[in-house]
Parts: structure tokens; sequence; C-alpha cells
């Protein structure tokens, strides 16, 4: 059977107007194949036209031998290889295999040449989650094909030329100060160890993994602090404790039962076991406090803690310091967006009624009237 002639098509976009013409053709097989045009083609029509005859050349066997595709799997094999030598953390890690496997299961490529801006679009039209969540997937897909690019497989991104999800942070879910005061002394009836997880959540701001990690080697009882051990933290946090936590905390070491389990430098349970029993706990501590139940149980506790310590007028790298944040944004996305307009009211308010001369929002309302 005579080899059938592939004619290659310039396409242009209507997208960014930095990269709006790729190039277009089926294979041998009925597969459609899309390829960006290099920049110092870009410029006129003859060189596009140029370009796209030395490709056309290429796949018709009448110029240099085109590069060998890449199969998509053994392409993200490498890359999560690479990215666990460079030593990415064991969550980024993960976090970047669910991505991409997900990708592979939808998608379907067979090779990374094959994958194209409108095969983004479909991958991400297809998860059905918040806007956050979908960016972040998009920010781990462009990450992967940057590194493709880098090593050779593929000329362009083709996430670079789709407009990126726009990320909605919900307002994080929060008791009020008394919700968490029922709260706490319904936990109070519970078992030692689960009354000291719920206190150094809803108290010291822990998360699950740092709960499940905890050591009695981290903590200091002249002092009555715990060292927490950085893991989504820039660094290790220092955060204190009051007397009854404290004596939780040495009791459960003495029975040797859950948190300070084991040996002086190994973790307690694994974070999954220990997950699943303290959720179980809480869901029945919310029942009998009669609070609403936290969507997800142990961290909206450590977001309670947070809330009230930013209601109550924090500094904002103070309270970054004492939640573990990484950046500061985190901190103000989450804990200050919320309260921002209300509390630059309160201030001018505040201002107005100390310095004299300064214009109230009562006068500033009535001046406006005036004026209408």
């Amino acid at each position: 059977m005579a080899h059938r002639y592939t004619k290659v098509k310039i396409v242009r976009l209507n997208a960014k107007p930095a990269r709006p013409y790729v190039l277009r053709w089926r294979g041998a097989d009925g597969r459609a194949h899309e390829h960006w045009i290099p920049k110092p083609y870009r410029r006129s029509a003859p060189l596009r036209a140029k370009y796209a005859a030395k490709i056309e050349a290429e796949l018709n066997g009448m110029g240099e031998a085109p590069r060998a595709p890449r199969r998509f799997s053994d392409a993200v094999k490498e890359f999560l290889a690479a990215r666990e030598v460079k030593g990415l953390k064991p969550s980024s890690l993960r976090t970047y295999r669910l991505v991409l496997g997900r990708f592979e299961r939808i998608i379907k490529p067979q090779d990374l040449a094959g994958v194209t801006a409108r095969s983004i679009e479909r991958y991400l039209a297809r998860r059905n989650v918040s806007g956050t969540t979908r960016r972040r997937d998009w920010v781990h897909v462009k990450a992967f094909f940057n590194w493709a690019v880098r090593l050779g497989h593929i000329d362009a991104n083709p996430a670079k030329a789709i407009e990126p999800p726009r990320a909605r942070y919900a307002e994080p879910f929060a008791y009020t100060e008394e919700q968490a005061q029922r709260f706490v002394e319904a936990a109070r009836k519970r078992r030692p160890w689960v009354h000291a997880a719920i206190r150094l959540a809803i108290t010291c701001g822990f998360r699950i993994s740092e709960l499940a990690a905890l050591k009695a080697s981290d903590i200091d009882w002249k002092r009555k602090r715990i060292r927490i051990p950085a893991q989504k933290s820039a660094s290790d946090r220092l955060v204190g404790f009051d007397d009854e936590t404290g004596g939780l905390l040495q009791e459960l070491q003495y029975r040797r039962e859950r948190i300070l389990w084991g040996p002086p430098d190994v973790p307690i349970v694994t974070e999954g076991t220990f997950r699943r029993r303290l959720t179980r706990e809480i869901r029945d501590v919310c029942r009998e406090a009669r609070v609403p139940e936290p969507k997800k149980p142990v961290h909206d506790l450590r977001r309670t803690v947070g809330t009230i310590l930013a209601r109550a007028g924090t500094p904002l790298f103070v309270l970054q310091e004492f939640m573990g944040h990484k950046s500061i944004q985190t901190t103000r996305t989450f804990y200050y967006a919320r309260d921002a307009e209300n509390a630059a009211t309160r201030a001018l308010q505040d201002l107005s009624r100390a310095v004299p001369g300064v214009i109230s929002q009562d006068e500033m309302g009535g001046l406006s009237g005036d004026l209408s």
C-alpha cells in the first residue's frame, strides 16, 4: 500500500497574541497532531510557510529524520524520578503523581507531542472541583511540560497557551469563641488522647500530620513549649501549651498511649490510622456539644484558632509564624481578607474620634446627601 502524503496546515488561533500560529496534520494512524511554530518563524507569512514546508518534508521522509516521539507514561516516570532526586517534599511529589496520573486517565495521551492546549482545557473542564483546585492542577501540568521543553522532548509548553483558571477561596470554617468553649468542654469527657489531640488542634494550631508525628523529644516541659518540625512551614516553629494540656501530655507519656507512644525519636502511628480514628471522635464531640460538624474535622479546628486570633487583632506576621504558613499571602487570604473592610472601617472611626477635624462616616454621608 502506497504511503499517504501528509499535508501540514498553518492555523491561526484566537488565543494569546504571543503564539497565535500552530501547525496541524493527521498522521498515518489518523490521529490529529499539533505543533507550535517557533518564535523566529512567526514574524511573517513566508517564514511560517518555510517552516511548515520543512516539517512537512520531515514527516514525509524527504528531509531530516523526525524526532522520535516520547511516550507520555515514560516521561511522567522520568519527571517524578528527577524531582525525587532533586529533593522535592514527599507531599509535593505525591501531588504531582496524582495530578499527572489523573491527566493520563482522562486524556489518554500516547506521546508528549500529541498533547495540545485543547487537551489540557478538556482535562480541566472534566474536573468537577473548585477553581482553586483546578488552578493547582494547571500549575502542576504546566511545570511538567516546562520540564519536557527544557529536555527537548517537545518544542513548546501547551499549558501556556490557555488562560489559567481563576482561584476562588471560600471563607474558612471556624467556630465562634462560645462554640469553641462548648466543644472543648465536651472533649473533656473523651479519652485522654482524644482530649489532648483536640486541645492541641484548637489552641495550638496543630495540623493532623503534626499531631501524628508528635514525639516526646519535641516537648520542653520546663518552658511549656512544643517544637513542631517543618513540614509545610518554612522552618520549625515553637508553640506554647497551658497547664491542662501539659497534664494530659504527661499522662499519655506515662501510659504510653497514642500521642507520645513509643521511643523518643519514633512517631506514634501512621497518619492515616490516626486521622480516621480522630475524625470519628471529633464528630461524636460535635454532636455532644451541639455545634456544627466541620467538613474537615481536624483542620477546621486549626482554622478556628487562626480566625479567633485574627479577629482579636493579632499582627499578620505574628499569626503567620504561629500558624506555620510558608507564605504570608496564605495568612492574609484565609484569615484577614474576610475582615479587611470591617477593620478599615473601625480604624477610620477610631481615627475620627481621636483626631479633631477628621470627617466621620456620618458626616461624610450627610455631605454626600447635600451634594446630591
